[in-house]
């Protein structure tokens, strides 16, 4: 049934999905490796990425979200707590049943020598390396891993990777490697023991969640530190398989990279569109932490839009009677010429308009009423 279901679908994804792959019969829409030059920019990638099914894509991806927070994600964390030898053991022994399809995959790819040397690990894997769950052909004789699939196979051959998809459970992708993930599994050495599919699909079950555990903490720094995590994802995903395919990446698919860098333009965004209560908030911790020399420095790399707001808090504080150090009471005072300020900030005002010495006088005058003197 297993095999059954498997060459169904490889049938499927080669003769309705791949021919969208292909850039003459789809135009300009889909790029292709020959469209890409070795000096292009990795950002360039995510502009030229094509989502035709974006609303689908969309809730086929909150729908993995949910999946992952409410299932995945506890099997993971009840999966970590085996001993790090045993998840080892099962990561070694999980990559070992994939390199046949590596071997393949490499010859394909024109690259006899690196298939040879994942041979090489194979055999020494199988068998010293007890059925692959030790690797004993890197740990002992120095021979490393080289990362291959067919999805990478079909892209050195110049398809284009068609339309982004995201698929139910298994997340991004597109046709050209969904098309490859089918292929793969053709190579899978589980695929051809033979018995029933219980015996089969646990395995498959416990190589998905181990394969998940070593990425939920990607998965959770991208959600908190992009605006849009679908956007950040698709566009991770697209970028590093690109750069795979052009060999600049040899390592297993990871998309911190592309993670990090939505974390930065996401920071950066929040930092322009910050609200003015949020601006406020800052300006207080700042206040409120004082005793730390860098406290200012740090508010105003985090929001540049305080400068003037700092600046004139600053001058306050150089008076005689707002001087921190010389008594409670002219403590009191700053502190209530803050709040004042910050006030000010969650109002909309940033103190950019206007002579900046009368306003310091008009809130140190506030403050010394306040707090006497």
């Amino acid at each position: 049934m297993k095999k059954i279901v498997r060459l169904a679908m490889v049938f499927f994804l080669l003769f309705i999905f791949s021919p969208l792959s292909f850039p003459r019969l789809v135009g300009a829409q889909i790029f292709s490796n020959q469209e890409q030059s070795v000096a292009t920019p990795p950002d360039a990638v995510e502009q030229k990425v094509w989502d035709p099914l974006e609303r689908s894509n969309r809730k086929v991806f909150s729908f993995n979200d949910l999946l992952y927070t409410d299932v995945v994600k506890p099997l993971t964390v009840v999966y970590d707590q085996l001993p790090p030898p045993a998840r080892k053991v099962f990561h070694n022994g999980f990559q070992n049943l994939d390199a046949p399809s590596r071997v393949v995959n490499l010859v394909l790819q024109g690259k006899p020598h690196r298939a040879g040397e994942e041979m090489e690990r194979f055999v020494i894997n199988s068998t010293l390396g007890v059925g692959g769950m030790f690797d004993i052909a890197q740990n002992t004789f120095g021979v490393h891993e080289r990362d291959a699939d067919f999805g990478q196979t079909l892209g050195t051959w110049c398809v284009a990777p068609g339309p982004y998809l995201v698929v139910p459970v298994l997340g991004p992708s597109n046709t050209r490697d969904l098309t490859g993930l089918a292929a793969d599994s053709f190579m899978d050495p589980l695929y051809w023991v033979p018995g029933p599919f219980w015996l089969t699909y646990p395995v498959d079950f416990v190589k998905y969640v181990n394969k998940a555990s070593e990425h939920i903490d990607q998965y959770e720094t991208m959600k908190k530190g992009s605006l849009d995590p679908y956007v950040a994802m698709r566009n991770a995903y697209m970028q590093h398989r690109e750069e795979m395919i052009r060999g600049r990446s040899q390592q297993p698919v990871d998309i911190r990279a592309g993670m990090a860098l939505a974390q930065a333009r996401a920071e950066e965004q929040r930092r322009r569109t910050a609200s003015p209560p949020e601006l406020a908030q800052a300006l207080r911790e700042a206040a409120r932490n004082e005793s730390s020399s860098s406290s200012f420095d740090q508010v105003l790399q985090k929001y540049p839009q305080l400068s003037s707001a700092v600046a004139a808090r600053e001058a306050i504080a150089r008076y005689a009677d707002f001087r921190p150090d010389w008594g409670q009471e002219n403590r009191e005072r700053l502190s209530f010429a803050t709040e004042i300020i910050c006030r000010d900030v969650a109002r909309g005002d940033l103190f950019t308009q206007g002579r900046m010495d009368s306003r310091v006088d008009r809130i140190s005058e506030m403050a010394r009423k306040k707090i006497g003197g």
